[in-house]
């Protein structure tokens, strides 16, 4: 009888010392770390979706944040590389249109003081034909 009472307090007492950890681990959804990946609501708390981030985490001594333990992480890091690359690419595309439309532009301002060039010298050419009518 008195085994059997050890027996049931040991393994009570080992119970009891596993269950909160177990609670701790996961409280909210939260993993070990007190940490999960945003899924819903994301952008009301300026966060992106898969994002991973604290909730009612102790303040560290440091005031260092750990990188995140989960792969999310990379890939969302990995998506904003892409994103930005992508804008990048964007930029780059608008600024040849905008330089071949300004060297169209002054191609066309050429073309026209050109003109206007011939068209004076052709004014001067004739002004001098009736002078030198004049004068026979």
């Amino acid at each position: 009888m008195r085994q059997q009472v050890k027996k049931l307090l040991l393994t009570t007492s080992i119970a009891l010392l596993v269950a909160p950890i177990s609670a701790y681990a996961h409280p909210g959804r939260t993993d070990a770390n007190g940490g999960h990946t945003c899924r819903t609501n994301c952008e009301k708390w300026g966060l992106q979706y898969g994002e991973y981030h604290y909730h009612n985490k102790p303040a560290s001594s440091s005031g260092a944040t750990s990188p995140a333990p989960s792969q999310n992480n990379n890939s969302a890091v990995e998506a904003e590389r892409q994103a930005e690359a992508q804008r990048n690419t964007e930029a780059e595309k608008q600024h040849a249109v905008e330089a071949q439309r300004n060297a169209e532009a002054e191609k066309q301002r050429n073309a026209e003081a050109q003109r206007k060039a011939e068209e004076e010298r052709q004014r001067v050419a004739e002004e001098q034909r009736k002078a030198e009518e004049a004068r026979k």
